[in-house]
């Protein structure tokens, strides 16, 4: 994990070098994680560059989730509007509404021990990381507030290919195969092909004329 999270913002860096760029870091709520991020953005001095991180709305959306099902049981209709609901004021930057409607159904609630705890679960979450959940600035400023297609990319990008049965690779021959499944995925094949012909009729050209 801490490879990779220095290799991201390292890559970041590179990216907006020399440019006016901004970004944010969408995570889960990995133990660590949040600290992690900060101290590269700090090694690779990109404070003036950095808008914050972003808990990843799809892993808050499993604790609606989970709460929901405590609340109103796993085969009620009232769980989806009840979902969209809580979705909705979190995208609108309401956690603390949520929070504190949370704890009223807690406490106004006869629940079975096990719910309760589940409910507790959800506030404690929201609670410990509501400073990450400010969704309504980032949508306005255009961020993205999960990484789930990014992670979809890559699964589709690297795992379909390069994690097969019995499959066995080095640094350089994958970054290879990547970087042409990447040209393939983005439909430029047959511009990667005339651009590698004329580069090769460059090199024959200037042997012949050597």
């Amino acid at each position: 994990q801490d490879k990779a999270v220095d290799y991201g913002i390292q890559d970041i860096k590179n990216r907006i070098s020399h440019t006016d760029s901004r970004f944010v870091v969408p995570i889960d709520a990995g133990i660590g994680l949040e600290d992690k991020v900060l101290g590269a953005v700090k090694k690779y001095g990109l404070e003036d560059a950095f808008d914050g991180i972003i808990l990843d709305i799809i892993h808050v959306l499993e604790y609606v989730w989970a709460a929901a099902t405590a609340v109103f049981g796993e085969q009620s209709k009232l769980r989806t509007p009840w979902v969209r609901d809580m979705l909705t004021d979190l995208l609108n930057s309401k956690t603390q509404k949520v929070i504190d409607d949370l704890v009223a159904i807690r406490d106004k609630t006869k629940l079975s021990k096990s719910k309760s705890q589940q409910l507790n679960k959800a506030i404690t979450y929201f609670t410990n990381h509501q400073h990450k959940m400010d969704y309504l600035a980032f949508i306005k400023k255009g961020y993205p507030i999960s990484s789930a297609m990014a992670e979809s990319t890559c699964g589709h990008l690297v795992k379909e290919r390069m994690e097969q049965s019995g499959m066995r690779w080095s640094s350089d021959s994958a970054q290879k195969v990547m970087d042409l499944r990447a040209v393939k995925l983005n439909g430029d094949m047959e511009d990667f092909v005339q651009f590698v012909v004329g580069s090769e009729r460059k090199i024959r050209l200037r042997k012949m004329a050597a």
